[in-house]
């Protein structure tokens, strides 16, 4: 990418920036907005700053055009409301500007909610700019004639980028919650596959052989991803429609691994979206090794491994019995609380955290994990401080050896 970015800086495709009028300056500004979009997503994909400040851009977006409306000397450009093979290409680079600005002094805005929510504010203003054939009526896209049936596959893409990337955006004011975060990431998580279903429906069991499917396999993938981990996580995010979606996109990502066709993307984003339903029907409860090796897996999906880790930490400390009160009472390797001291120990494990936060979540609150020495009354302690986000409902009833890996606490 780096060197895709010094060639098109060399050659001047970032200064230019007068309208299009022959094929050489269409070609240029559609190569440039190819490469800042190309850019933009994998800084949003691997957690990078971007290479290109394409929210400062004055190079014209990609005219609303087929190839065989340009000549050497002229371009026919319609209008917008006419579906061509660029129309997905010019809202993309819109689209894409937009996100470009959360990378703004260095992504220093990114946990404001207010900065957020403007950023998706301008993105779903450009989404209500979208022409009949980029609308969603009812749950149903554009009925469109099977010569134009290659602009559902882009607005596919589209769509599904705009919904991952909503609920990337949401995910760090769920906990607590700000504003309207939670509506509005559940939305987009429920949205996420409507322009995907509708082509499935359309094509019947020519879908899967499609050409346009194998290229697709990454967008099905990653939305997939987005998904689950709300779902393992956010365990109020109950649609059942939510969890037929991945499943849908676990048997089509299948129908890619075979004997005459093996897409390696597909073989072992299925294996890993299996795994993750997996998580969520024992309630989150995943192993270290489990959960590690989960990180790696849709990292791509959460910007990068660190973020995906973060996230997922938080349905680490879950119970696989956490409605089992009875369970939980008859059992001395649990931590309990002690009321009015807010003090949550273990008697088999001697571990206790002092939870220093009442107000229901430790949002970075200060948290001390205390040795007890086995047989003291608890008269010397050693502290280790940290920070952590995790609900307070967590540690209702939670195996204390279980708990102290996942802590991650200095030696």
């Amino acid at each position: 990418m780096a060197q895709a970015v010094r060639n098109a800086q060399a050659i001047g495709l970032d200064k230019d920036i007068a309208v299009s009028t022959s094929l050489e300056r269409e070609m240029r500004h559609r190569a440039w907005w190819d490469l800042c979009d190309s850019d933009t997503f994998q800084s949003m994909c691997l957690n990078r700053p971007p290479l290109i400040q394409a929210r400062l851009s004055k190079v014209p977006f990609p005219l609303n055009c087929n190839d065989l409306d340009i000549t050497e000397t002229s371009i026919l450009a319609r209008p917008i409301d006419q579906p061509t093979e660029m129309s997905m290409h010019y809202f993309r680079a819109k689209v894409f500007k937009i996100l470009n600005r959360l990378y703004l002094d260095d992504s220093a805005h990114v946990l404001s909610y207010d900065f957020v929510s403007g950023i998706d504010a301008e993105i779903m203003a450009v989404v209500d700019e979208f022409p009949w054939y980029m609308k969603i009526e009812d749950g149903s896209c554009a009925n469109l004639p099977p010569s134009l049936e290659f602009i559902l596959w882009q607005f596919h893409i589209l769509h599904t980028c705009i919904c991952t990337q909503r609920i990337r955006m949401y995910r760090s004011f769920l906990h607590p919650r700000v504003g309207d975060s939670w509506p509005k990431c559940t939305r987009a998580a429920e949205d996420s596959f409507i322009v995907y279903r509708n082509i499935r429906d359309g094509a019947g069991d020519e879908f899967t052989k499609s050409q346009k499917f194998l290229g697709q396999a990454y967008q099905v993938f990653s939305v997939a991803v987005a998904i689950a981990a709300l779902l393992i996580v956010e365990r109020s995010a109950q649609n059942p429609n939510l969890r037929s979606d991945i499943e849908m996109a676990i048997v089509d990502l299948g129908t890619l691994d075979s004997s005459e066709t093996t897409v390696s993307l597909a073989s072992d984003g299925r294996k890993v979206l299996i795994r993750m339903l997996a998580i969520y029907d024992q309630r989150g409860a995943a192993s270290p090794a489990e959960s590690e090796d989960l990180v790696t897996g849709i990292s791509t999906v959460f910007g990068g491994e660190q973020t995906a880790r973060s996230y997922l930490r938080r349905c680490k400390i879950r119970t696989l019995q956490k409605n089992n009160s009875e369970a939980s009472s008859q059992s001395t390797n649990l931590i309990h609380r002690q009321v009015g001291r807010e003090f949550i120990y273990s008697q088999e494990t001697a571990v206790g955290i002092d939870v220093t936060n009442q107000d229901g979540f430790f949002s970075n609150a200060e948290m001390a994990l205390q040795q007890l020495p086995a047989e003291d009354g608890g008269n010397s302690y050693n502290f280790q401080q940290m920070d952590l986000d995790i609900p307070l409902e967590f540690f209702n009833c939670w195996p204390a050896e279980s708990l102290v890996p996942y802590l991650e606490y200095p030696p």
